[in-house]
């Protein structure tokens, strides 16, 4: 699930419906106004806030393979080839490589790294099963990428560069992964740990 930020369809939420092969888009008056088919299994969805695909949504099929583009209108527009049962996507909004789109390939152990044209530009290995992914977009560290690896119970952090610069160990299967945007804690990355009922937070 994913909610814009930017355009028309500021406020709207986009959801996934894994079994559906569909996104459901609701409005700001909590109304489904749209049903988007995309591929098969649909995972994560991310929704691009800058650039030239502002407005963009873009969803992860993890039986396919590949991720779904959807522009402002509810059109699928592209179908981009990835690595194996992605899962997580982020977007970044931020430095260079503000618009990149982000591809956790959890059949792979990579990342997928998209540019606002809609190519893949890179595959970075991370851990084995990668699931979630978000991009910092404050202070030091915006612009970096943060990884949770299943299977390893690690985070993967990846420069802007598309290098791999720490490898933190959880001891725990690292499911979701988000970093905040604001306020005191601006930077840190929480962390779900699947396999124990717990969030780790990591500081900025």
């Amino acid at each position: 699930m994913a909610v814009s930020s930017t355009g028309p369809n500021a406020g709207f939420v986009y959801v996934a419906n894994n079994d559906a092969g569909t996104v459901s888009v609701i409005n700001t008056a909590g109304v489904v106004v749209n049903t988007i088919g995309v591929g098969n299994n649909p995972s994560g969805v991310a929704v691009s806030s800058t650039g030239s695909n502002a407005g963009f949504a873009y969803v992860t099929n993890n039986t396919d393979g590949t991720v779904s583009v959807i522009n402002p209108l509810g059109i699928v527009v592209e179908t981009i080839t990835v690595g194996t049962g992605p899962s997580g996507v982020a977007v970044s909004s931020t430095g260079a490589n503000a618009g990149y789109v982000y591809v956790a390939n959890g059949g792979s152990g990579t990342v997928s790294v998209i540019n606002p044209r809609g190519r893949v530009v890179d595959t970075i290995v991370v851990g084995p099963n990668p699931q979630g992914v978000a991009v910092s977009t404050t202070g030091a560290t915006a612009g970096y990428v943060y990884v949770a690896n299943g299977d390893a119970g690690t985070v993967s952090v990846i420069n802007p560069a598309g290098v791999v610069v720490n490898t933190i160990d959880l001891g725990a299967f690292a499911y979701g992964v988000a970093v905040s945007p604001t306020g005191d804690n601006a930077g840190n990355v929480y962390v779900t740990n699947f396999s124990n009922g717990t969030v780790s937070v990591i500081s900025a």
